[in-house]
């Protein structure tokens, strides 16, 4: 077998199942030592008329702080669907990350998430890692 590791990478990635956000996006810029800020809020409400008045609300926030080779990023989300007396839906997350020298293949790294879902049986849940995080790129030819 040539790429052994490959291999094992690709059939345990076949079987997760984790709710962790994928953040990473390709950056082959230099460092900057000026701050640099990046952000994305979204507020939507839809109010519907049936038997009984259907309120259904997305809000996200995404907020990203590059200061040299230190990179923070904030994460946010709620939804909810109320139908009258009852809620149908109310589910959301928020997550924060700081990476250092995050365009290195290996990079140190720390986050903590928490989720929330009460109509669909996932109870409040607070994921957290500190590490280091090794970027694998893979090239098909």
């Amino acid at each position: 077998m040539r790429y052994p590791f490959l291999l094992l990478v690709l059939c345990t990635s076949a079987f997760s199942s984790a709710q962790i956000l994928n953040i990473d996006k390709t950056d082959t810029a230099d460092y900057i030592h000026k701050a640099k800020w990046n952000y994305q809020l979204s507020a939507g409400l839809e109010i519907d008329q049936q038997q009984t008045t259907l309120y259904d609300a997305t809000n996200t926030a995404e907020v990203m702080l590059q200061k040299y080779k230190n990179l923070f990023i904030f994460s946010g989300s709620y939804r909810f669907t109320y139908n009258g007396p009852a809620n149908i839906l109310n589910a959301g997350f928020v997550h924060l990350r700081y990476r250092y020298q995050y365009k290195n293949k290996f990079q140190p790294e720390t986050y903590v998430q928490f989720q929330w879902d009460n109509k669909r049986g996932l109870m409040h849940r607070v994921v957290s890692f500190q590490g280091f995080t090794r970027i694998l790129v893979l090239v098909f030819q």
